[in-house]
This record gives C-alpha cells, sequence and structure tokens, in this order.
C-alpha cells in the first residue's frame, strides 16, 4: 500500500485554511509526508487614474512596484504560519505562490507525481449551469487525486476518532482506492464504519450481506463496523448516524453517473461539500 507522500494545501490566510492546515499535520506526521502549500494570486488590479497613462513603461514598472509589495505579505504570512504550528518545522513544507485562476493552479499542481492527497476548505458558492457548486466540490468532481473537504462553518477541527464510509453497492472497479480510507485512519487512529446504502426499507438482502462482509475484508487489520440505511432516507439517515455513533470523517467515492445523482440531481460529493459539518474524503472513481 502506496503511503502518503505529499499532501497539496491550497491556502488563503483565512479561519478555514486553519482548520485544513490543523486536519493535515496529524496526517502528515506519521507518514513524515511532505507538505505543499499553495496560494493563488491574481494580477494586481492598478488604480484608475493609471488607465489614462499611455506610457506602458510607467505602468510596468507600477505593475512590479505591487507584485514586489504582494510577495512580501505572502512571505510574512507564511513565516507567520510557523509561529502558529511549530510542528512544520518537523516536516518537509514547500511554500507556492503562483499567480493565475485558483481553480486551474489547484489542478495543475493536483497532476504533479508526488501528490496524492489534497486538503482544502471549502469555500465561495458558485452557480454553473443552475447547480450550486463551491471551488472544494468542483476539484473533488475532477482531480485524480483523494480531496480532503473541510468545511467552512467548523469553529474548530475536531479530530476524528471514528470515520464512515459509504457505500452503494455498486462494484468498486479500482479497489486501491480504499487504501485511501486506511491510511487517513491509519494516521488518525480511527474506527471505520462502513455505511451500506440500500435501496429499499426491507432487510439486507443475502446478496447485500454478502457484499457488506467481502467488503470488509477489503479492511481486515483495522477495526471496523458495519451499518445500512435506505438510500431514500440518505441525508436524515446518514446525518442521524454519524451524530449518534460520533463520527467526525466520511469517506465518499464520486461515480460520474449513479443512483445519488439521480436522486438528488447532484452526487453526494457535491451535496456534502455544500451542507456537511464533517470533512468529507472525497474519492474520483477515475482516479
Amino acid at each position: 500500500m502506496k503511503k502518503i507522500q505529499n499532501i497539496l494545501i491550497p491556502i488563503e490566510f483565512s479561519h478555514n485554511s486553519e482548520n485544513a492546515i490543523q486536519l493535515a499535520l496529524r496526517i502528515a506526521k506519521p507518514y513524515k509526508a511532505k507538505i505543499t502549500f499553495l496560494h493563488v494570486y491574481h494580477r494586481p488590479l492598478l488604480h484608475r487614474s493609471f488607465e489614462k497613462i499611455p506610457d506602458s513603461k510607467r505602468l510596468g514598472r507600477y505593475e512590479r512596484l505591487k507584485l514586489r509589495q504582494l510577495e512580501r505579505k505572502f512571505i510574512n504570512q507564511f513565516r507567520e504560519l510557523y509561529n502558529q504550528h511549530p510542528e512544520l518545522n518537523e516536516l518537509n513544507v514547500r511554500f507556492e505562490n503562483v499567480r493565475g485562476t485558483v481553480y486551474d493552479q489547484i489542478m495543475k499542481y493536483s497532476r504533479k507525481p508526488s501528490v496524492n492527497l489534497i486538503i482544502m476548505g471549502t469555500s465561495g458558492l458558485k452557480k454553473e449551469h443552475g447547480r450550486d457548486y463551491t471551488l472544494a466540490s468542483r476539484v473533488s468532481m475532477n482531480a485524480d487525486v483523494p480531496v480532503l473537504i473541510v468545511p467552512n462553518d467548523m469553529e474548530e477541527v475536531e479530530l476524528p476518532d471514528k470515520i464512515a464510509f459509504t457505500y452503494d453497492f455498486e462494484p468498486i472497479e479500482n479497489l486501491t482506492l480504499l487504501d485511501n480510507v486506511k491510511l487517513v485512519a491509519e494516521a488518525l487512529n480511527t474506527e471505520i464504519h462502513i455505511i451500506g446504502l440500500k435501496s429499499h426499507r426491507k432487510e439486507l438482502t443475502i446478496s447485500e450481506k454478502r457484499k457488506l462482509q467481502d467488503l470488509k475484508k477489503q479492511f481486515e487489520g483495522y477495526p471496523v463496523q458495519i451499518h445500512a440505511i435506505n438510500r431514500n432516507l440518505l441525508k436524515s439517515g446518514l446525518t442521524y448516524y454519524l451524530l449518534n455513533q460520533g463520527i467526525s470523517l466520511v469517506a465518499v467515492i464520486h461515480r460520474s453517473r449513479n443512483f445519488l445523482r439521480r436522486i438528488f440531481h447532484k452526487s453526494l460529493t457535491k451535496r456534502m461539500a455544500l451542507h456537511a459539518r464533517v470533512p468529507i474524503l472525497s474519492m474520483n472513481l477515475k482516479s
């Protein structure tokens, strides 16, 4: 099983970034993983009075001055991170400060061979084609590596001692995705709760029971519990189970077309990334 080698953390120096950092440190330390902080900025805006200046050289000098000011600001902010988190001195840490669009740069860096986990907070809600998206949900649906999403409205990260893995009884063609759940569980020293999402209100069928037991075998050596809920009561049933069992992290496999999308007109990953109050480990089946 491949260990976690490099964790990519898109950072905006907000409270939400702080929560992502705390969780990343807990996961990185057991594996001595590298942490790459990625900060993306836009081209500095010039004052309107400069728009009337025809001298392109003067404009260029002013823009370079603004960029140097931004760089000094970012350097000070990164230094402050070390003051707030002295544990960073024990790890291999890299800071990347790049210009561009946030989504494009995250996707670019996520494709680097050494990166095998992204940890980020949710951010502003946007509309695309009439649907709600956050940057985090968009990244999670398209990245080739797992994305651990930390909700915006968490006052403080509750380090998990139990994590849940949702299972829709459909074949998992890429079983190595389960290694991500194991690695996070091992780093955080947690139990794993497999939650079967059944399509009916009746007792589990023999086939469903067999599938759950087969899946449990994939987590041999880890403390595992099995539970099942009706997928038609997914939101209320899953929320109740998480609260009742004290689960503070959920792992999901994102499928391009599955019953979750048909039910909600958006995938479970999107829905939970928008509304959940626990971190979500999202894994893309295509990866």
